[in-house]
């Protein structure tokens, strides 16, 4: 090839393998970014309402803002009543898509009447200054229009920004990784992870 002249076939051959590789390699770029899009969990971006007992309904608000600027799409909305009036209000039909229970007698209404997806899960104890700690756990109803957002912040709840939230309310959020424990009927984490689930002396 002369400077100027005419591109000669062995260099037009050179610029069409290199012009081939670069379009294969920006090919497989795309196809692996469309892969990952795929691999990665769906944001929350809906609007869920959490019915939940009174006493710890400030600190969720907290959370609810916590996780709301985590997600600029998502929207917490928290309702709060005694936990006995939420309960008889959703075994008649009021709509929520998380139910925060105080105590376990109003949460096991709904499991017997078959509202709750899945188990309930142990949230916290506390606050601290009261005698005994009170003990609160949420469930997902089955009614919830957006298990996506629903669950998010179910599993945004379990994270060291949350439970830092909590413990500066003066409730001690229960240790629980992946899943969380469910339940007992009485009331009490599994045996193992009671321990965790103490609250410390006052000093």
């Amino acid at each position: 090839m002369r400077c100027g002249g005419t591109v000669g076939w062995g260099a037009r051959t050179v610029v069409g393998s290199v012009l081939l590789a670069v379009v294969a390699s920006g090919c497989g770029t795309a196809g692996e970014t469309s892969e990952a899009a795929r691999a990665r969990p769906a944001r929350a971006s809906g609007y869920i309402t959490v019915a939940t007992a009174e006493p710890i309904a400030p600190v969720l608000r907290k959370e609810a803002r916590a996780f709301e600027a985590a997600n600029r799409l998502a929207t917490v909305s928290i309702e709060s009543a005694p936990s006995s009036a939420l309960s008889t209000q959703l075994l008649a039909g009021r709509v929520a898509d998380l139910y925060v229970a105080e105590g376990t007698a109003d949460m096991d209404r709904l499991v017997a009447a078959a509202l709750i997806d899945g188990d309930p899960l142990r949230l916290a104890r506390g606050p601290s200054t009261t005698s005994p700690p009170r003990v609160f756990s949420v469930a997902l109803m089955n009614g919830t229009g957006d298990q996506t957002t629903s669950r998010a912040f179910m599993e945004f709840l379990a994270t060291p920004q949350a439970r830092s939230i909590f413990a500066a309310a003066r409730f001690r959020p229960v240790s629980w990784h992946g899943p969380a424990p469910g339940l007992t009927t009485s009331g009490q984490a599994p045996a193992r992870s009671r321990r965790n689930d103490s609250i410390p002396a006052q000093t």
